[in-house]
């Protein structure tokens, strides 16, 4: 939580960056299936701060900001029996 907190900056939504929320997500939902005005206030509040968006969710593909990863898991077998999983992450170079 700390580490969290401490690599954090909180900002204001400005009425401006509202509007742009609002034309994305009107623009976006007719060609992305099940964007939401979250995911525009996401790719929105990255563009105002110059952030990227680390994800796994397909919404966000297309968009400049997003950086797409793929979660793999894989399994350490002891006895023939699955004991604990790692998580690989594999970063997916996003072409607009």
């Amino acid at each position: 939580y700390d580490c969290v907190i401490k690599n954090s900056r909180i900002f204001e939504i400005t009425p401006k960056i509202s509007k742009k929320i609002g034309i994305l997500h009107a623009e976006a939902r007719n060609k992305i299936l099940g964007f939401s005005l979250a995911d525009a206030s996401v790719v929105c509040s990255a563009q105002a701060i110059s952030a990227k968006i680390v994800t796994k969710d397909r919404h966000f593909k297309g968009f400049k900001e997003a950086i797409l990863i793929k979660w793999l898991l894989s399994p350490f077998l002891k006895d023939n029996k699955i004991e604990t999983f790692k998580y690989l992450y594999f970063m997916e170079k996003v072409w607009v």
